[in-house]
């Protein structure tokens, strides 16, 4: 049982309630957990409400009433001062103090600085309170019931009975152990109070609702964007080549030393068109590919072979190929212009 070492105000009338020394024995330290667990609905509320009355000295939920919960180390709560203030508050209004089954009674006064204790008179428990139990306590396990099934089905916190048979209230339970049942599993660890505590106010409400600004995006055009000035090309300029370009051919590869000619003397000599693929389809006409010509470094086109073989490799993407059908469709053309034209002179002479 806790108890306290007094001094007593009225043994000198004189004396202000402000003055009195208060030793209290049998509390823990001040500065432990143990001292700073306190029930409420919340820790706001254990914090606000906190007394001798709302202490839970073991830190569980046992120790507190129904729907209430143990808060862990409510700082501005400590047992010890509220044991002493409370102490203080009942001798100034006249009153006994009790607390944890010690009551305080006031002592006679006997003058100026007689520092008489006040009397203790342990006003005595119905039962010892029971020591915190650890998980592993198989008394955790001890719940009353009518028979082991019934409470092992009924794990309630007040069916729990670690005394054993004198914890059942009803008539006809027993205190059954070894249970279904855990009494640590059924209580709560402390809650940690909240780190920071919620406003008191609520936010205030915007003082302008309305925007700030209007948009900053140009007004939309009245008329559409005028169509295009040109028209558009129905074809394209020129035919797709049949083949791929080749890949640019890296410093010192053979194949650079391919290039088109009448032979091997004409083709150093115009370094005209090269044909990597050393194929004689890669030059027009009747040019072909000759082999080591390493004097030609850039091509310099097909001007020299003349204006046809020129223009049939100047457009975009005709190959040798295309070259060739070229010179042979104008050749087909030439020919029967000059037939047509001797036909119509044959007529003239014959008329």
């Amino acid at each position: 049982c806790s108890y306290f070492v007094m001094t007593n105000p009225l043994a000198n009338p004189l004396a202000d309630v402000s003055e009195m020394e208060v030793a209290v024995e049998g509390l823990p330290d001040p500065d432990s957990d143990e001292a700073h667990y306190f029930c409420g609905l919340d820790a706001l509320v254990a914090e606000s409400g906190c007394s001798s009355a709302t202490w839970c000295r073991s830190g569980t939920d046992q120790e507190c009433p129904n729907g209430e919960s143990c808060f862990a180390w409510i700082e501005s709560c400590e047992i010890n001062a509220i044991v002493k203030r409370e102490y203080e508050e009942a001798v100034a209004n006249g009153e006994d103090y009790s607390f944890e089954g010690v009551a305080v009674a006031q002592g006679a006064g006997s003058g100026k600085g007689s520092g008489n204790v006040p009397s203790v008179a342990a006003a005595p428990t119905d039962k010892p309170t029971n020591p915190p139990l650890g998980p592993a306590d198989p008394l955790n396990m001890n719940f009353c019931g009518f028979d082991y099934q019934d409470a092992s089905s009924n794990c309630y916190l007040e069916r729990f009975c670690p005394n054993g048979d004198s914890d059942c209230a009803m008539e006809g339970m027993k205190c059954w152990e070894y249970t279904t049942c855990n009494a640590a599993d059924l209580t709560a660890a402390p809650t940690v109070a909240p780190t920071i505590p919620p406003s008191a106010d609520p936010t205030p409400a915007p003082v302008n609702t309305t925007p700030t600004q209007t948009p900053t995006t140009s007004k939309p055009s009245r008329e559409p964007t005028p169509n295009p000035t040109g028209t558009p090309t129905t074809k394209p300029t020129g035919a797709p080549s049949k083949k791929p370009s080749h890949a640019p051919l890296p410093f010192g590869d053979f194949r650079l030393q391919f290039w088109c000619g009448n032979d091997w003397f004409d083709a150093e000599e115009k370094c005209s068109l090269r044909c990597p693929s050393g194929s004689d389809d890669e030059c027009p006409g009747d040019l072909k590919c000759m082999s080591g010509v390493a004097s030609c470094k850039y091509e310099l086109g097909l001007e020299a072979y003349g204006e046809n073989a020129a223009e049939a490799t100047s457009a975009p993407g005709l190959n040798a190929t295309s070259t060739v059908a070229a010179t042979a469709n104008a050749t087909a053309t030439d020919t029967a212009t000059a037939t047509a034209a001797g036909d119509d002179n044959s007529n003239s002479n014959s008329n």
